[in-house]
């Protein structure tokens, strides 16, 4: 197994980097893109002036538009005074 050095893409990024004892669904190790593939895009995203990087997210407007409507519909039903119909 290779060992990460400091200052190089996180352990999850190329396969070769993944334990044997990894214990993920299926016993196999994820396909994940490459260490290169990951700076590449971390560097288009900067230039882009993207406050974060999701390298393999085809429509991250999209999913950035889900996200925030899923927490406003959290954050808004934790401000309710009565208790959620479930709960009483």
């Amino acid at each position: 197994m290779n060992s990460p050095t400091p200052g190089s893409a996180p352990r999850w990024s190329a396969p070769d980097l993944w334990p044997p004892s990894f214990q993920g669904i299926g016993q196999a190790v994820p396909v994940v893109m490459t260490p290169e593939d990951v700076a590449r895009a971390s560097f288009v995203g900067l230039r882009l002036g993207e406050a974060i990087c999701v390298p393999g997210l085809e429509d991250q407007s999209a999913a950035f538009d889900a996200l925030l409507a899923a927490e406003s519909a959290v954050l808004s039903g934790g401000r309710r005074s009565d208790l959620a119909s479930r709960y009483q």
